[in-house]
């Protein structure tokens, strides 16, 4: 995140998102202070979070994401991508 703010000039933060109710997702990703995406990480737990699909539902418009470590395969559920967080991961690019 920092370096996409100090060298290409992106409007780009990363924050925790909670509910008062107790729903919270590992890494919410806002650009121009509107929520772009949701990632929950998982390590084994293929079935999707229901906290991760409460805020689709809520905000269908976010990137929904779940990072599994022991993923077998990836997949989309409802608009929840779940993929395997090594190969998510070596795809990343600064």
């Amino acid at each position: 995140m920092q370096f996409l703010q100090d060298v290409k000039g992106s409007e780009i933060a990363l924050h925790y998102l909670r509910t008062k109710d107790g729903k919270e997702i590992d890494f919410a990703i806002a650009k121009k202070d509107s929520l772009i995406s949701c990632i929950e990480v998982k390590l084994s737990d293929e079935g999707i979070s229901p906290h991760l699909r409460y805020f689709k539902e809520k905000i269908p418009d976010i990137l929904a994401l779940q990072l599994v470590h022991n993923a077998r395969h990836d997949h989309i559920v409802n608009g929840v991508s779940l993929m395997r967080a090594g190969h998510w991961l070596a795809q990343l690019d600064a």
